[in-house]
């Protein structure tokens, strides 16, 4: 434990310190949140295509990596917890 305390005072002591006011901060994720929706409302269609091609790709890992049973428990479980028919 002593030298996990050592590390985080070498870590703190190289680490320049940065603050940041809250309205930079709040203004940031602003900009942040309206890059991301601009980003899923982009209507450009390489954009587009990579979106489909990369959640087909997930769909199909999914579908290959995933146990029936794997499937049928967590449907259970998601019903079980929000009283939510599917």
């Amino acid at each position: 434990m002593p030298e996990l305390l050592e590390i985080v005072r070498v870590f703190r002591q190289r680490t320049p310190s940065v603050t940041v006011s809250p309205v930079q901060q709040q203004s940031t994720s602003q900009v942040q949140w309206q890059q991301a929706v601009d980003a899923i409302n982009s209507k450009d269609e390489t954009t587009i295509e990579e979106r489909k091609s990369r959640i087909a790709k997930l769909i199909a890992t999914l579908n290959a990596d995933d146990d029936i049973e794997e499937q049928q428990q967590a449907l259970a479980d998601i019903q079980s917890s929000t009283g939510i028919s599917i």
